[in-house]
């Protein structure tokens, strides 16, 4: 899976960001339904991940701006904002 880092680059990530994406996949798409998203940053805070993105809604046009609070230990969402 490639995540697109801050610099706008792209790298290979590791297995527990690929849990951390899972977790913002399944709360979009049970909030949203079926939707694309890109990850821009992810910040490891050590008691939760701060992960930033975009996300769109199968069939819009308008992106909408996210952050997440991910706990690190249990990975279930303690915060959701939308810019």
């Amino acid at each position: 899976m490639l995540v697109k880092n801050f610099s706008g680059r792209y790298d290979e990530c590791c297995v527990e960001l690929e849990r951390v994406v899972d977790a913002v996949r399944a709360y979009l798409e049970k909030r949203y339904g079926e939707v694309e998203f890109e990850i821009v940053r992810t910040f490891d805070r050590g008691e939760v991940y701060e992960v930033a993105g975009v996300f769109r809604r199968k069939g819009e046009r308008m992106f909408r701006r996210f952050t997440f609070l991910i706990n690190s230990k249990t990975l279930s969402v303690e915060a959701f904002g939308l810019r």
